[in-house]
């Protein structure tokens, strides 16, 4: 059986490190496993398509419709597909057996999935966000117009009807084919998808995003802060996003969070991603670590091992990888009750979970967790409840449902 992952990128952003988990953890168990990917490097199982036969109209299709449609939009994570790459006669695609198409928005549009689609392979769509589901949106912040029209988007101003259009050529266009399956990480879209218009009639499976918990490991804490210049006495709080100030994020939060922690001067704060320093009060400048972006992996570790605490205040998310990171290193996890962050954590075993905009509640589960006389238990729960649920060595398992289903 020889299967192929499709996603935008081969190795960066979210669902791109997500799609190359997969994929990796299929060979390890002697499953033929290959990536097509639009941007990357070529590897032994990766194969990047090649964009510089792109014309200069395929180019302009994506960037120019997007800023013409931005006064329109209220929030950033929205777009419609213009660009889509028709790679169905690709020899890659056409010798595998079972599909999965991640991530692919400026990669793949509906049309060439469809093209995908008509060559009548299994073909599972692993959503990363809601975009695949919605009329436009990556998140819908509980709106539930997806579930039949997305009439009235609450998101668009003055257009409100094109979001309805749009879902409705998507659904025209797949909700036909009976060889198209749908997958989420979490419960919460994998809920979303069940109740969606796009998939209504199909079959839906949840299947989690692992990790290389022979990558992701437990390191001496003190050794790590030293290389990282963090202070070795204190209690270090990380927060990490790709950007701070995304509104994903809850950085509103965020803020308020840290600056009510912030008062027990034994607390210090490390933040990975882009961050303003200036969002924070400037009376505790001098105890947040901004350490910018970390594209490195053995680094990346090292900064999970330097903290004592990971805090994720999350208004819209799937399934973090950031979270299953932090806690394969043995780091506890105190975050909002969203999306995929309620499968991850397990409450008061493994970290502290709360509703989501209580801040009160967050500041008093990171407090638990950094002055639990059990500290070391948590650590050993973070990294059992991974490995046990969430390593390369469950692969197998949480796919099952589908080989199962297709009798492969």
């Amino acid at each position: 059986m020889r299967i192929l992952h499709i996603n935008k990128t081969a190795s960066s952003g979210g669902a791109g490190i997500a799609t190359r988990r997969h994929c990796e953890a299929m060979r390890r168990v002697g499953i033929d496993s290959e990536m097509l990917s639009m941007r990357g490097k070529n590897d032994s199982f990766t194969t990047i398509y090649p964009t510089e036969e792109f014309s200069l109209w395929e180019h302009l299709k994506e960037s120019v419709p997007q800023r013409l449609m931005k006064p329109f939009i209220k929030q950033i994570a929205w777009n419609w597909e213009f660009r889509g790459v028709d790679i169905s006669q690709l020899e890659i695609v056409q010798q595998a057996d079972l599909i999965y198409i991640h991530w692919v928005d400026g990669f793949l549009n509906y049309k060439t999935i469809e093209k995908i689609l008509e060559l009548g392979k299994p073909v599972v769509w692993f959503l990363h966000d809601m975009y695949p589901i919605t009329g436009g949106c990556h998140h819908s912040f509980g709106c539930v117009g997806y579930e039949n029209d997305c009439k009235k988007c609450p998101e668009l101003r003055m257009i409100k009807f094109m979001a309805s259009q749009e879902l409705k050529r998507h659904v025209t266009s797949l909700n036909k084919y009976q060889n198209l399956i749908g997958v989420a990480p979490s419960k919460w879209l994998t809920s979303c998808l069940q109740k969606s218009a796009l998939f209504r009639g199909h079959k839906i499976f949840c299947v989690p995003n692992i990790i290389d918990t022979n990558v992701y490991v437990p390191l001496d804490k003190q050794t790590v802060r030293i290389e990282l210049k963090l202070p070795v006495s204190k209690k270090i709080i990380l927060f990490s996003a790709t950007e701070a100030k995304n509104r994903y994020k809850g950085p509103e939060y965020l803020i308020a969070a840290i600056t009510t922690l912030a008062e027990n001067h034994s607390y210090e704060f490390c933040v990975v991603g882009l961050c303003d320093i200036n969002m924070f009060p400037r009376q505790i400048h001098n105890r947040i670590h901004i350490l910018g972006y970390v594209s490195d992996t053995a680094t990346m570790v090292k900064v999970y091992n330097s903290a004592d605490v990971l805090l994720i205040t999350s208004m819209a998310d799937n399934f973090p990888n950031v979270v299953i990171e932090a806690m394969s290193c043995g780091v506890p996890v105190a975050g909002f009750a969203t999306g995929g962050i309620k499968d991850q954590i397990v409450q008061k075993y493994n970290g502290f979970i709360v509703e989501p905009k209580d801040v009160e509640d967050i500041v008093e589960g990171v407090n638990w967790i950094l002055n639990n006389r059990d500290y070391a238990t948590l650590q050993n729960n973070c990294r059992k409840h991974i490995i046990e649920n969430y390593s390369y060595s469950v692969v197998d398992k949480v796919h099952k449902p589908i080989f199962d289903l297709l009798k492969i």
